[in-house]
């Protein structure tokens, strides 16, 4: 059994240690005190434990559910590349998880979905500092053309190759229907390249780890037919004509 007393506030100067009517000792299970500590507990910052396998880099942490059970939870961080071949190489991505999870909050990661990351956060900043046109147009390519296909997968883990099979794809005609010209393919790689200049901007990924710049469509297509320029005497003289 554990004895609780109440504590009685300072009073002009003076501490009085007669303890209420009534109010004096109250009695509390051992049950209730554990419950007591373990709910008061300040929670432990994890270090998490490291799992390789052939093909990928591995994190495994506890988190705890909204019912609040505590559980394992294993992540991949990234797959095995010329970018990350070692654990020196993922150390970064590693710092960034665990953060997150230690602070329990919706902290950016290079492990992060590319739908959470773009709708969480890229576009948000897009349309805080660029024009609306240019907010438009990217979450229209986000949603209509780019989410469809990469939406799955985490910012460190879309290759070139998945790129350019995407772009190609758009390029190709389908069932009759004439694929993207050189103008419209070029804005979805915009789209998704500057994602990917943002999170190295927040040093998400290494500087040297966007995949959408070596991308390209692999089908010819004609280039857009230049339109003609005039002179401001032209111009001027056109204008004349038509008053």
């Amino acid at each position: 059994m554990v004895i609780v007393c109440y504590i009685v506030p300072l009073c002009n100067d003076r501490l009085y240690s007669r303890i209420p009517a009534g109010a004096g000792i109250r009695v509390m299970g051992s049950t209730n005190v554990t419950q007591l500590l373990k709910s008061n507990r300040f929670p432990r910052k994890q270090t998490g434990q490291r799992i390789e396998t052939a093909s990928a880099f591995f994190l495994r942490y506890y988190v705890t559910t909204p019912e609040g059970v505590r559980k394992q939870e294993c992540v991949k961080l990234a797959d095995k590349s010329e970018l990350y071949r070692s654990w020196a190489d993922v150390e970064p991505l590693i710092t960034q998880e665990l953060e997150r999870v230690n602070k329990a909050t919706d902290v950016p990661t290079g492990r992060m979905m590319l739908t959470d990351f773009f709708e969480k956060h890229y576009l948000s900043w897009v349309e805080a500092t660029k024009a609306a046109a240019i907010f438009e147009c990217y979450k229209t390519n986000w949603f209509s053309k780019l989410k469809p296909h990469v939406g799955n997968i985490a910012l460190v883990n879309l290759t070139t190759a998945q790129v350019t099979t995407l772009l190609t794809h758009y390029a190709k005609s389908h069932g009759g229907k004439a694929g993207l010209g050189s103008q419209a393919l070029s804005r979805i790689k915009f789209t998704l390249s500057g994602a990917y200049q943002y999170a190295i901007a927040l040093g998400l990924i290494s500087n040297d780890s966007n995949p959408v710049r070596g991308a390209k469509w692999l089908v010819k297509k004609e280039r857009p037919t230049q339109q003609p320029t005039y002179s401001l005497e032209a111009v001027l003289s056109m204008l004349k004509v038509l008053e």
